[in-house]
């Protein structure tokens, strides 16, 4: 949802705002899509079996387990996002009306975004966490409070730091998010 409010709002910023924001968020995406919504659905059904149990400190122990998977897997894909976003840029999208300022404009709002994967990652992954506790409004109530802030930063950086302000924001949101969870 703090994807596509940015989105949003970077129509008012210039007319390939919303294409940049998107093709970088994508390509933070498939980590994510890849590995953590793996990872997660694995861990969900031992994290719901030991919450119905009441068996706690297993519970503890399967969700750190989790989350140091995740963090083995997000950390190095973060650091080849930023490490190789101009190469990874010009093998995907440098063709047609996508041009080499295309990816001078996209690379640096890559590497914002790919900071936060961490901290998007261990978000799934604590929500899964409360939904096996079987509690659905804390993940709820936090969301909306991110989402509030995550406007609140993109408005506040979007004129500053321009595209890269929005990425910014966004990566704030979730890691604020992430440790409130």
């Amino acid at each position: 949802v703090n994807i596509a409010v940015s989105r949003l709002i970077a129509y008012g910023l210039s007319g390939d705002a919303v294409a940049v924001l998107y093709l970088a968020n994508r390509l933070v995406e498939l980590p994510l899509g890849i590995f953590v919504i793996s990872v997660t659905t694995v861990a969900f059904p031992d994290l719901s079996r030991l919450a119905a149990g009441n068996r706690h400190r297993e519970f503890a122990e399967a969700y750190a387990r989790g989350m140091r998977l995740i963090f083995a897997v997000t950390l190095p894909a973060a650091a080849g996002l930023i490490l190789l976003r101009e190469p990874i840029l010009n093998c995907l999208f440098l063709w047609g009306n996508f041009g080499a300022g295309d990816v001078s404009r996209t690379a640096p709002v890559l590497a914002v975004f790919s900071l936060g994967l961490p901290f998007y990652a261990s978000s799934i992954l604590s929500v899964r966490g409360f939904h096996a506790l079987k509690d659905m409004r804390t993940p709820f109530r936090l969301a909306g409070l991110i989402f509030f802030i995550n406007i609140g930063a993109t408005l506040l950086l979007m004129r500053p730091l321009g595209l890269i302000g929005f990425a910014v924001a966004n990566v704030f949101s979730m890691a604020v998010h992430s440790g409130l969870l």
